[in-house]
């Protein structure tokens, strides 16, 4: 109780910059630390057989474990009950060489790294944290924030993974890549017909204007709503205290470990579509040097 006391004092404001450096530099473990004083807790009410160290501690791991999951139950269950659909078909594979291929969000042009991007995000780690802090040196002030990555420095935008996974599979090099003629890749979002609360995500591969093979992706949460509807929001914005607890009950060890095995963007089902879609082909032989 005290420590989580000493916590959410030390993300109010009026602690200036001395609750700032206690945040900076104790918050991370603080979370952690109440689910390990919880589980302590809880242990201590079990018989003595349970005493003993050789299994005391593999007790105190699988109750930690289930108090986590327990606190995340709204999220995994989503998860779990209401995975994605994902399926993807290919008209015929398009035989191309190494090179850079042209990425693009439907109605919103070329340059996926502009902030159009940010409506494609997806939840790579559902368990990861909705907010994030920031701070001021000059003025040793504090504001919310979100996070540009979630847990375990993993982009939040579909692109981001699809951009990485394309540049994979084309085995390009950025500073020498060319462009390949006619080859493109656009992504569709559209509003989920059943839950307007989901978005559907279509990645069609295109030989010009013609569409030779597409992947889609159904029932994709929207990115999880912050308590914040802007960057660098002040502190006290009429969800100081949800934002603290939220922080104390879920930022714990557990959440990058358990969240990174429930996200929604499909890699292995990417990977392959690629192979499939597009196929490398061998670089034509070099000529003759002496000639």
């Amino acid at each position: 109780m005290l420590t989580s006391t000493l916590y959410v004092m030390a993300l109010h404001p009026q602690t200036s910059f001395l609750g700032g450096l206690f945040v900076l530099f104790t918050g991370w473990a603080i979370p952690s630390l109440l689910n390990i004083l919880v589980t302590a807790v809880i242990i201590s009410f079990f018989p003595p057989f349970f005493r003993p160290p050789i299994i005391a501690v593999p007790l105190l791991v699988a109750v930690s474990f289930l108090l986590a999951l327990a606190v995340e139950a709204p999220v995994i269950g989503q998860r779990i009950w209401h995975p994605p659909m994902i399926q993807y078909s290919v008209t015929r594979p398009i035989n191309v060489q190494s090179g850079w291929v042209r990425l693009l969000i439907a109605g919103c042009g070329e340059n996926p790294g502009l902030q159009y991007a940010n409506n494609l995000y997806v939840v790579a780690n559902p368990l990861a944290r909705v907010i994030d802090m920031g701070g001021n040196e000059g003025c040793g002030c504090s504001y919310w924030t979100l996070p540009d990555t979630e847990e375990g420095s993993m982009e939040r935008s579909f692109m981001d993974y699809l951009t990485r996974d394309v540049e994979r599979h084309m085995k390009e090099d950025p500073d020498r890549a060319k462009p390949v003629d006619n080859l493109s890749i656009t992504v569709t979002k559209t509003l989920n017909q059943r839950d307007p609360r989901l978005v559907d995500l279509s990645v069609e591969v295109k030989d010009g204007e013609v569409t030779t093979a597409m992947l889609t992706e159904e029932a994709i949460p929207r990115y999880r709503q912050a308590f914040i509807d802007s960057d660098r929001a002040v502190l006290l914005n009429g969800h100081f205290l949800e934002i603290a607890t939220h922080d104390l009950s879920h930022d714990t060890f557990w959440s990058p470990l358990i969240g990174q095995t429930l996200g929604y963007y499909p890699r292995k089902q990417v990977q392959a579509f690629l192979k499939e879609a597009i196929h490398l082909q061998p670089p034509p032989p070099k000529g003759d040097i002496y000639n």
